[in-house]
């Protein structure tokens, strides 16, 4: 605050306690009355475009994302600008930075900040129990709706591509069959991008693509997380990153403790949660044993009708449905469900907003100059 707006709010003190008596005072009386509501308009008018802002975010999210199957609000459909990347030294160090990002207290931000942690401290398990769990899902709530914006993303750009077609073709055929005429409408870079597509996806059947290439619930990943990964403290989570319990035959991976004899199996190793948490997506949306939950997600997206089709993913087959169920309920992890995702980590207060909107404060000390 400069010297001529400590002025100002001297004279104000100096009004209340004296009252006005001389014209000049009367003048300046006037001011700060016009001043005084000028701020509170522009106030006021701040706070609605920051909160309109953040619900056109939503919406426009909403709208997008909106393929059938659904009445429920869903995840945000674009990547966000820029993720913070972070590493926590201790349990008590995550908290912290959770609270530092607005993700510790509930309720959370509308619009969720894109922050990304590269594993959970191996602390986590020392906490109190509600702690932990709330530790966990906050922390991974951002990551999952990160991987689930890619994955809407991918599924814009294969919207825009059929859009090019009249006909739509029925095979994105590869290079060595005859029928590739469906890259005649398509620019080199779309060409592209389908050819990547049916690699990733495991199809090159259009109605396929639009079957596999989609999200899931928010809620289906925490609650399978908290399940496979014993909230985060599991010796998978913390050695190598993995929430969902994922397998591999591959060089990059952990050898489980149980192994049977004979078996070559080992549970896969990440660089980081979110590379888990696009794989556990991939799985879902690609491998043959979760068709049954594809089919159902054409119809609701509800997380507990969906996990009706995990029925392979566990040897315990419906007891395991069941108990994902429950951990849904339970701890009301469909509310994460209408939440969405930030353009960016980058925190802007209010009243930082308010002062520096065309240099207010600057403006109310030449105006009281006059």
């Amino acid at each position: 605050m400069d010297s001529r707006e400590t002025d100002f709010v001297k004279a104000m003190n100096n009004a209340c306690q004296t009252g006005f008596t001389a014209s000049g005072d009367l003048t300046l009386y006037k001011r700060m009355v016009m001043a005084f509501f000028v701020l509170a308009g522009l106030m006021f008018s701040v706070s609605l475009l920051i909160s309109q802002s953040d619900s056109n975010n939503l919406s426009q999210s909403a709208a997008v994302g909106n393929d059938g199957g659904s009445e429920q609000t869903r995840p945000p459909l674009f990547v966000p600008k820029s993720c913070e990347n972070l590493t926590v030294a201790s349990s008590e160090d995550l908290i912290n930075k959770l609270q530092v990002y607005d993700l510790w207290e509930n309720p959370l931000p509308a619009a969720v900040p894109p922050v990304i942690l590269d594993r959970y401290p191996e602390g986590i398990d020392q906490l109190p129990i509600e702690e932990k769990k709330k530790a966990f899902l906050h922390t991974l709530l951002p990551i999952a709706l990160v991987a689930l914006s890619e994955v809407a993303e991918e599924r814009r750009q294969l919207m825009h591509v059929l859009d090019k077609y009249k006909t739509p073709p029925e095979e994105f055929s590869s290079e060595e069959e005859d029928n590739t005429s469906w890259k005649k409408p398509l620019k080199s870079s779309e060409r592209k991008f389908i050819a990547n597509l049916t690699q990733k996806y495991r199809t090159t059947s259009v109605t396929g693509l639009l079957s596999r290439v989609k999200t899931v619930p928010v809620s289906l990943i925490l609650a399978q997380g908290a399940i496979e990964s014993s909230w985060g403290s599991s010796r998978f989570a913390n050695q190598g990153n993995n929430l969902f319990g994922i397998w591999t035959w591959g060089t990059n991976g952990i050898i489980p403790n149980e192994r049977e004899e004979g078996k070559n199996h080992m549970v896969a190793a990440y660089d980081s949660l979110l590379d888990s948490v696009r794989a556990y997506i991939l799985m879902l949306n690609r491998v043959t044993a979760y068709s049954q939950l594809r089919a159902i997600r054409k119809k609701t997206s509800d997380p507990v009708a969906l996990a009706a089709g995990l029925l392979n993913y566990s040897e315990r087959g419906g007891v395991y449905v069941s108990d994902i169920g429950r951990i849904i309920e339970y701890n009301n992890l469909r509310d994460f469900d209408s939440l969405g995702l930030a353009r960016s980590s980058v925190k802007t207060t209010r009243t930082d907003s308010i002062f520096t909107m065309a240099g207010i404060s600057t403006g109310l000390g030449k105006f009281f100059s006059n």
